[in-house]
């Protein structure tokens, strides 16, 4: 029997689901060899109750992108996936996807998170609008590096909150706005912070902030990298954002390693807690062309559609490679498209970059 996906959610933050029960079987004095085998089935038996139904519209409004972060493997110094970087998503694609989203009454969210920054695309805001028109949809998530938060889109997210409820992922890197300056190159942090002030003091009441921060890892001093010690580091590292935003959700997370930059080096470590990655369940991602990929997760964008000419309600149910991921997951298994995600947190991993020498 499906379980059904509001009790589901429940235990799922931000779409993702950790294991505290293990936590607690280890209080309870459990060995750890037998607590493998209760996670293992716990795992199992959690995406065997996922019901395989489309919620999330995915699409990314733009692959352009005002930064040249390092470590980005599209926009970076050392990139290497170039294509298709300067694209806007065209009229053509945004009428395609808001005609078929009349036929899929289950979308409740779009999330406007692609490989570029959403306000490079100076129509992000009526071709969202124009999606909201013709759907039910009414939750929309923006990523931005908030460089472009002008007054003028703050306005248009203050009349987007009248149709949907916003929720702004803020992406803010690094441990200090130095640093943060350093690894992002052309971000500015006093004016992402002024941009953030302002957008507050206008939408306090109708829109959520969370800000994510990713950090390339300085060495731990007089130990070796492990788990607990580079999730302390974390912690810390957040200070000044908790700081300078205390009405915003902090999330703060390794870097991934997309790219090799040097003085850095990559390293995978073990995370003891296991995590429901609800992706391939429950999105469909659309980039700028209108191309549908498997998953967003994996940085070689695999197309298997395009919204131009085939039905995304088509896809989503019925390719044979996201029905062939879905049957090895509810195995207790990870599947082929797992492995080429750089940050396999649902396979006990966590890769990251960090730095080998100071720099």
């Amino acid at each position: 029997m499906v379980l059904k996906q509001t009790k589901l959610w429940k235990f799922l933050s931000h779409r993702y689901w950790n294991y505290k029960t293990i936590k607690a079987k280890k209080k309870a004095g459990i060995p750890y060899k037998y607590i493998e085998k209760l996670g293992r089935y716990d795992f199992r038996s959690v995406y065997k109750k996922l019901k395989v139904e489309p919620k999330v519209l995915n699409i990314g409004l733009s692959n352009a992108c005002n930064l040249r972060c390092q470590y980005c493997p599209r926009h970076g110094e050392k990139s290497t996936l170039n294509s298709e970087r300067k694209k806007i998503m065209s009229w053509d694609v945004v009428n395609a996807i808001a005609e078929q989203s009349k036929m899929m009454p289950t979308l409740d969210t779009i999330m406007a998170i692609g490989i570029g920054e959403i306000f490079t695309n100076r129509e992000w805001y009526e071709m969202i609008e124009h999606i909201l028109n013709n759907s039910i949809i009414r939750n929309v998530t923006i990523y931005s590096n908030c460089m472009l938060l002008t007054k003028d889109n703050i306005e248009k997210l203050r009349l987007m909150s009248k149709k949907a409820k916003i929720h702004l992922i803020a992406s803010i890197d690094g441990i200090s706005p130095q640093n943060t300056e350093y690894w992002r190159k052309g971000s500015k942090y006093e004016i992402i912070k002024e941009n953030l002030l302002q957008t507050h003091a206008i939408l306090s009441d109708t829109f959520s902030v969370t800000i994510c921060c990713v950090n390339v890892l300085p060495p731990p001093k007089n130990t070796e990298y492990t788990w607990e010690s580079t999730q302390a580091f974390l912690h810390t590292a957040g200070e000044y954002l908790r700081n300078d935003f205390p009405w915003a959700e902090v999330a703060l997370y390794p870097c991934y390693p997309y790219v090799e930059i040097p003085g850095t080096r990559a390293l995978s470590l073990t995370n003891p807690s296991k995590i429901i990655c609800t992706n391939i369940f429950d999105t469909i991602f659309i980039n700028a062309t209108g191309d549908i990929a498997d998953c967003r997760c994996t940085v070689d964008f695999d197309s298997i559609g395009n919204v131009l000419k085939d039905s995304m309600r088509k896809i989503f149910y019925e390719t044979h490679s996201l029905q062939v991921t879905r049957k090895i997951l509810r195995k207790g298994k990870y599947p082929p498209l797992c492995e080429k995600c750089e940050q396999r947190p649902c396979m006990n991993q966590h890769r990251m970059l960090v730095i080998e020498n100071d720099i």
